[in-house]
């Protein structure tokens, strides 16, 4: 059986047909029962009238010898419940050893020499003298009559579970042709070319709800192999300089043998071997953040020391580069991985400070808002136009198009910070005026502290 309805086409089917066919035999049950109720009420009537037939005939009279009525149908006996005396016996079966008293009415069955009986035990008085009558009636012509009917069910009964057996798997066919075509057309989507979608097979909801979160997928496996395909080659556009340089310098000193090019080469070549090593970190902990292996532990952790320390170990650099650090904060606490949220502030105020013009200021301020920890970081540096905004935290992205900057970096750091960011249940934005500077916003969710972790 399992193997039969292994597909779900064939479990549908089997299962339309079982309910049907749980239908069917329910209400043909129920129509033998009603038909079976129904001769016995007819039967019961008839008794009845042949009982009180027969006692209006004797008239008072005691009779003691039993007369035919029908041929081993029906019979009749009435005896004086006091005394047990005969009043009247007549049919072809003997009922004396079934009399007994009742107080009203009954209807009940007899057997009797392997035939069935229909019996009616029937007190009353005649003259103040208490009697009671036992009329039966043969139940053979019932029986016949349901046997037939039984016959006549199963053989509609069978008929009607092949023809709903046929009709289910049909059904089932027509239900899932949509399910089938949605398969078939969905193999068909190969990763060459993922911009296919699945058109509307049907405005049945479910398979409607179906065919838009197949598509839904789609287009995000499109953004997701598009931008790793991009990631790749930008990746790789980063690597090639570094490498380029690398091999340069050291062709040039193999060529020479003067020392002062041999100690230039070594300066060039361990400068190009921090720029590798960076952007290998940068690119492990991006790799991290897609695995979910980011944060690494998760700890009460003081927000406002985490930016504190950040700010004075970048206060030097500003201050030599006429750029002012303003500090305002509040002790409040986030759970989360204390390395990464440093790595979020290094690289934050080492943009700020890295764009803000001499002269200028880099503002920081941490505000409780409800729950959460809401901190600004605000430059005075040129801004970012409208139409960069959107891009800020894609990988390698810069706004030059040359993708160089006399400031160096890969265009990684605002991914990172972003990746970070969410892996502890924050929100990181940006907003800029282009000549006015730019304000970084993050929102963390603060501790609750009286959680173990």
């Amino acid at each position: 059986m399992s193997k039969i309805l292994k597909t779900f086409r064939a479990r549908l089917a089997f299962w339309i047909a079982m309910s049907a066919l749980g239908i069917l035999l329910a209400t043909g049950f129920a129509v033998f029962v009603s038909v079976r109720t129904a001769l016995q009420e007819k039967q019961d009537e008839t008794l009845l009238e042949i009982t009180r037939t027969e006692l209006e005939s004797v008239g008072g009279k005691e009779i003691g010898d039993p007369l035919e009525i029908g041929i081993n149908d029906e019979s009749i006996l009435v005896w004086n419940e006091a005394t047990g005396k005969i009043v009247l016996e007549r049919g072809l079966v003997s009922l004396r050893s079934a009399k007994r008293t009742v107080r009203k009415r009954l209807f009940t069955r007899l057997y009797r020499h392997g035939h069935t009986y229909r019996a009616l035990y029937y007190p009353y008085e005649d003259n103040g003298v208490r009697n009671i009558a036992l009329c039966i009636e043969s139940m053979a012509p019932m029986q016949s009559t349901l046997r037939s009917i039984v016959f006549r069910m199963l053989l509609i009964g069978m008929l009607g579970a092949g023809a709903t057996c046929l009709l289910a798997w049909k059904l089932a066919v027509r239900l899932t042709q949509p399910l089938h075509e949605i398969a078939r057309q969905t193999a068909s989507i190969h990763m060459a070319d993922l911009s296919l979608r699945l058109p509307q097979l049907t405005e049945d909801e479910e398979l409607v709800d179906v065919t838009e979160g197949i598509n839904g997928m789609l287009a995000r496996l499109e953004s997701l192999f598009e931008g790793q395909a991009q990631f790749i080659a930008d990746a790789a556009h980063e690597l090639r300089s570094p490498l380029a340089n690398l091999r340069t310098t050291a062709e040039v000193a193999l060529r020479r043998q003067d020392p002062k090019t041999h100690q230039r080469a070594l300066q060039i070549t361990v400068a190009e071997v921090e720029r590798l090593t960076r952007l290998t970190e940068s690119l492990l902990t991006l790799s991290l953040a897609d695995a979910g292996a980011l944060v690494q532990e998760r700890v009460a952790v003081d927000i406002a020391q985490v930016i504190t320390e950040s700010a004075e170990a970048i206060r030097a650099r500003a201050e030599e580069a006429g750029v002012k650090i303003e500090l305002q904060t509040e002790p409040l606490s986030i759970r989360g991985d204390q390395l990464r949220l440093q790595q979020v502030f290094d690289n934050l105020l080492d943009n700020a400070v890295r764009y803000s013009l001499s002269g200028g200021s880099v503002r920081i301020r941490i505000e409780r808002k409800g729950d959460r920890a809401d901190i600004y970081i605000e430059d005075e540096g040129p801004g970012i136009s409208e139409a960069n905004l959107p891009h800020m935290f894609e990988r390698l992205w810069r706004a030059d198009t040359a993708r160089a900057r006399v400031t160096g970096g890969f265009g990684l750091g605002l991914s990172i910070v972003k990746a970070i960011v969410e892996a502890h249940g924050g929100i990181v934005s940006v907003r800029s005026t282009v000549g006015k500077g730019t304000a970084v916003q993050i929102r963390f969710p603060l501790a609750d502290l009286t959680t173990p972790h």
